[in-house]
């Protein structure tokens, strides 16, 4: 329990890097396995960490990484924020609707083009071939 509490008032940035460094994994080992660069676990470990300005890609990393490195959750859970305090600048998006034009073999006139080209590659070739036969 007092270590607990001692733990409480370590910043975050320390509990990871002390935590890394007690279960003996260096940066390289744990940025392969979280599929993360050195330098962005480095950021976590060397920053303090302002969890509720942070992006929500940023905290599921660092979830992950506290998770890797088995740190009680009782430790940095209270630092992020509920869900209804969460705002998004993302903006909706409405679909675009707009006329998209046929494809060109399906218009009527490129088809007939088509047609007029095969019937005249056929005379030509019937009328080179013709004296031969």
């Amino acid at each position: 329990m007092a270590e607990q509490q001692e733990n409480l008032q370590t910043p975050l940035n320390e509990l990871l890097a002390q935590a890394r460094e007690r279960k003996g994994m260096t940066l390289e080992e744990a940025a392969q396995k979280l599929n993360l660069t050195q330098t962005q676990l480095l950021a976590f470990e060397e920053q303090d960490l302002d969890v509720p300005a942070m992006s929500p890609f940023e905290r599921g990393y660092l979830r992950n990484y506290a998770i890797l490195l088995e740190l009680d959750s009782a430790l940095y859970e209270p630092l992020f924020p509920k869900a209804e305090e969460i705002g998004s600048e993302l903006k909706s998006m409405r679909r675009f609707q707009y006329d998209a034009p046929k494809p060109l073999i399906k218009s009527g006139f490129l088809r007939f083009i088509m047609w007029l080209l095969f019937v005249l590659v056929m005379v030509a070739l019937l009328w080179t071939l013709w004296p031969q036969l």
